[in-house]
């Protein structure tokens, strides 16, 4: 999930190891600077939760 992780983390930087806010260019960045805290409960109950929502869009195409 790498292209919307620096906008997430802009809204959203207790997300992020740092916890700290950044700034996203409207040119994009590459590479990314900033990751998921992959040790943190509330990062992946995040994911996790965006994942299902998304799953749930397009369920119907998953085992066709």
């Amino acid at each position: 999930m790498p292209t919307p992780v620096m906008c997430t983390i802009a809204a959203y930087p207790w997300w992020s190891c740092a916890g700290e806010p950044i700034a996203v260019s409207s040119d994009g960045i590459w590479p990314i600077t900033s990751i998921y805290c992959a040790g943190k409960d509330s990062t992946f109950k995040f994911l996790e939760e965006v994942l299902t929502e998304v799953m749930e869009l397009f369920q119907e195409n998953i085992f066709t």
